[in-house]
Parts: structure tokens; sequence; C-alpha cells
């Protein structure tokens, strides 16, 4: 193995790895890099557009928009990590410094990547904190929504009481022309439709709750899934930003 003498003797051309003939690959790796990982930071100040901090549905939806464009920074990092293992270019520089240099630009990167983890970390935990969050909403609002039709039938169910026989049978018509499927023609009497009526509404009543229930389970199976995708992703970004991280034994040999 080269002494870390020998390897500063080198020009950076010919310290370049085996297969990398052109110098400006580390350049064009930082700068593809650096603009991935400010494309998404643009993408993520837009997204908090407009701010509403207090909103449970805003913050799931920026926890979601960022999930979805880590690749974007973990591209960016990935691209860093491997520019800062190659000689910086323009490649006239002193031997004595491109030690220093390279080792400045792995520590850069390196940081890009430590800070992704904390990151993405920090966002995990706020996400479950958001699907916790959420499923208090939907219990609230199933409860505000259960609670709003019974107050509309109730009314409903009084105007038909009170309702005078032409009233009824003027209710009854409006069901005739809206082509109400359950209406049964053969009543003509005012008394039997407003009976019918009632029963009608009783029977809204009755379906009221566990329709209730059924549109509140269906909406926390699906925030239940986008919860567990989310995470999935974001733990595998974590674990991809840790492994770009890591310092390699290889590379801590050839310092």
């Amino acid at each position: 193995m080269e002494t870390r003498s020998n390897r500063s003797s080198l020009s950076p051309i010919q310290a370049l790895p085996a297969g990398v003939t052109d110098p400006r690959v580390a350049l064009l790796l930082w700068v593809c890099g650096k603009t991935l990982i400010l494309v998404f930071l643009i993408s993520v100040v837009l997204a908090l557009l407009p701010f509403h901090p207090s909103s449970v549905e805003w913050g799931t939806q920026l926890a979601n928009r960022i999930i979805d464009g880590a690749f974007l920074p973990l591209t960016g990092k990935a691209c860093l990590r491997v520019g800062s293992l190659l000689p910086p270019w323009p490649h006239p520089i002193a031997p004595s410094s491109l030690d220093t240099h390279l080792s400045r630009r792995r520590q850069s990167a390196l940081q890009f990547a430590r800070r992704g983890v904390v990151s993405l970390s920090l966002l995990a935990v706020l996400h479950v904190l958001l699907f916790l969050g959420s499923v208090s909403v939907i219990q609230q609002r199933s409860a505000a929504n259960a609670q709003a039709l019974d107050l509309s039938l109730q009314r409903e169910k009084q105007l038909i009481q009170r309702a005078s026989p032409s009233g009824t049978e003027s209710q009854w018509q409006a069901l005739q022309r809206a082509g109400e499927p359950d209406l049964p023609p053969a009543l003509s009497d005012p008394d039997q439709q407003r009976s019918w009526l009632l029963a009608r509404i009783q029977t809204r009543q009755i379906e009221a709750g566990p329709m209730a229930s059924s549109q509140g389970n269906a909406a926390r199976r699906a925030l239940l899934g986008n919860a567990l995708r989310s995470l999935a992703l974001c733990l595998t970004y974590i674990a991809g930003c840790h492994a770009l991280g890591r310092r390699r034994r290889a590379e801590k040999a050839g310092r």
C-alpha cells in the first residue's frame, strides 16, 4: 500500500482511480449533487405555501411531499459522496494540499448524509404524530357529520308531523318527481303518505350510525395505508443516507 507521502507526490491526474480519465468528473458530480439537493429544498419551501402549521392535513401533505421527493437529496448526496473520493478539478493543485482538499470534501459529503439521517428520523417521528392527529380529526368529523345528519332528520320529521294534508301531498309529489325508488305509487291518502314518510325518516336514522361508522373506518384504513407507505419509504431513505454517511474501512486505510 502506498504511504501518504508517496500518494501526495502524485499529480491529481496520476491519482485518479482506475477507469476515471478526466479530473472534471468530480466537478460534474458535485454540481449535480448540489443541484438535486437545491431542487429538493425549493420544492419543500413551495410546499409550505399556503402556511397552515396548525392544520393536521397541511402537515400530513407536507410530510408526504418531503418523503415522495426524498430520492432527490439521496441521489444528490450519493453524487457528493462519490465526487468527494475523486481528485478535484481544476487539477493544477499543490500535491501537498491535495489530501487536505479531498479530506475536506469527504467531510462535507459525510455531513450531508448524516444530516439526512437526522432529518428523516425526525420526519418519521413527526409522521407518526400526524397520523395520530389525523385519526383524531377523522373521529371528530365522523361524530360531527352523524350529529348534523341526525339534526337534519329530526327537523324533517317535525316538518312532516306538522304539515297539513296538502303540504304532505306536496312533499309526496316532490319525491315522485325526484324519482324516489322505494316510493309506493298506490298511496294517495295524506295520512298514509305521512306515515310512510315518517317511517322512511326513522329508517334513515337507524342507518345513519352504521353508515357514519363505515365511512370513518374507510377513512382510517386509507390513512393507515398512506402512513405505512410513507414510513416504509422514510426508513428506506434513512438506511440509504446512513450507508452513505459511514466511513468505509478501505477509505480509512487509504487516508
